[in-house]
C-alpha cells in the first residue's frame, strides 16, 4: 500500500509539473511536501525493519541458535484488492487536491484551504501581546479598585458602629454618674457595665467603675478596674489615685506609695494625693516598726521550798514499788512461760 501511494504521488507530481510547468501553487507545495514526509517515513520504517532483523540474526548466531524466518500473515486475493483499492482512493484523492487551477472545482477546493491557513498566520501575525497583558492589566486594576471601594464601605460601616456604640455608652456612663451621685452605687456599677459593652475600651468608664466598687468596699475588685482604665490610659490620674486607696485599704503600702508618686508627677500640686502619700509612708513605716518589735514571751520562774519528810510517804512509796516490781515479774513470767509452750508445740511438730 506505501509503495502504491509512493507511484501515485510520483505521478501525481509529474502531473502536475506537466500542467503548469514553472510554477506551482501553494496548496500543491504542501501536499508534495507531505507525500515526501510520508515516502520518508517509510523508508525509515523499512530501514528500521532490516536493522531489526540483523541484530536478531547476530544475536542468534552468537547464541548459537539458527534464526528463525519471519512469518508473513497469509493475504487473501479479497484483501489484496481491497489494497489496490485503497491505494488507487488515495492516489486520486491527492491527484483531486493538487489539481492545476484551470482544473476546476478540485483547484478552487485547495485554493480556498490554502486561503484558510493563510488567514489563520494572517490572525497570528495580528495578534498584540502587548495589548492583550494591558488589557489583562486593567482588568485586574478594575478588580482593585472594586475590592477597595468595598474595603471602604466596610470601614465606613464599621466606623458608624462605632461611633454609635460609643454614643450609647457615653449616655449610659452619664446615667452611672447620676445614679452615683444618688448614693445607689449599685445601680451605678450596672450601668458603667453596660457602657463598657459598648464601649470596651472606655477608660473612664473602668474609673467610674472602680469608685463605685470603693464606695461598696470591693477592694479587690475596684483595683482590677482602676488598673484596666491605666491599661488604656496611663496618664489617668483619677484611676491611679482610686488604686492608690483600694490597695491601701489591702494593705499594699507600696503598690499605692508608687500610683500616689506617679499621680504627684502628672500633678504636683495635687493635694490629696500628697496628703495620702504622707499618710500611707506612715502607715508603711508603722507595719515596718510593729514587724521589728514583735512581742517576747514572758517567763516566769516558779518558787521551790524545803518541806518536811514524811516517813509515812516513804512507806506508801516503798510499797506502790513493790507492787508494781511484783506485777512486772509476773508478766515476765507469763511471757517466758508462752515462749516455752510455743517451741515445744513446734518441736512436736
Amino acid at each position: 500500500l506505501g509503495r502504491s501511494a509512493s507511484a501515485e504521488a510520483q505521478s501525481s507530481e509529474g502531473r502536475l509539473r506537466e500542467g503548469r510547468p514553472g510554477a506551482m501553487n501553494a496548496s500543491a507545495q504542501l501536499q508534495l511536501s507531505m507525500r515526501r514526509n510520508v515516502e520518508e517515513l517509510h523508508e525509515f520504517v523499512a530501514e528500521l525493519g532490516s536493522w531489526e532483523k540483523d541484530i536478531a540474526a547476530r544475536d542468534s548466531k552468537l547464541r548459537g541458535v539458527e534464526p528463525a524466518p519471519a512469518l508473513q500473515p497469509p493475504q487473501s486475493d479479497e484483501e489484496d484488492d481491497e489494497a489496490e483499492a485503497l491505494a488507487e482512493a488515495a492516489g486520486n484523492r491527492a491527484a483531486a487536491k493538487v489539481a492545476p487551477a484551470g482544473g476546476g472545482a478540485s483547484a478552487e477546493s485547495g485554493d480556498a484551504a490554502a486561503r484558510a491557513v493563510g488567514e489563520r498566520y494572517v490572525d497570528w501575525d495580528r495578534y498584540d501581546a502587548e495589548a492583550e497583558a494591558s488589557a489583562v492589566d486593567a482588568e485586574s486594576a478594575r478588580e482593585a479598585r472594586k475590592a477597595a471601594k468595598q474595603r471602604a464601605r466596610e470601614a465606613a460601616a464599621l466606623a458608624a458602629r462605632r461611633v454609635a456604640a460609643e454614643g450609647d455608652a457615653a449616655a449610659l456612663r452619664a446615667r452611672g454618674n447620676e445614679a452615683f451621685g444618688g448614693a445607689r452605687y449599685e445601680e451605678a456599677t450596672l450601668l458603667y457595665t453596660e457602657a463598657l459593652i459598648q464601649n470596651p475600651r472606655s477608660a473612664a468608664a473602668y474609673a467610674n467603675r472602680g469608685l463605685a466598687l470603693l464606695k461598696l468596699k470591693k477592694w479587690a475588685e475596684a483595683e482590677e478596674d482602676c488598673s484596666a482604665a491605666l491599661l488604656l490610659d496611663r496618664a489617668h490620674a483619677k484611676a491611679l489615685l482610686r488604686r492608690a486607696e483600694a490597695r491601701t485599704h489591702l494593705r499594699d503600702w507600696e503598690g499605692a506609695s508608687a500610683d500616689l508618686a506617679s499621680v504627684l508627677e502628672l500633678e504636683p500640686k495635687h493635694l490629696t494625693a500628697r496628703a495620702q502619700l504622707v499618710a500611707v509612708t506612715e502607715a508603711a513605716r508603722e507595719a515596718r516598726n510593729r514587724r521589728r518589735t514583735a512581742p517576747e514571751l514572758k517567763r516566769e520562774t516558779a518558787s521551790v521550798r524545803t518541806v518536811a519528810r514524811d516517813s509515812g510517804n516513804d512507806a506508801f512509796v516503798a510499797s506502790v514499788s513493790a507492787v508494781e516490781y511484783t506485777a512486772k515479774g509476773y508478766a515476765a513470767a507469763d511471757a517466758d512461760a508462752a515462749a516455752l509452750g510455743a517451741g515445744a508445740a513446734a518441736g512436736g511438730a
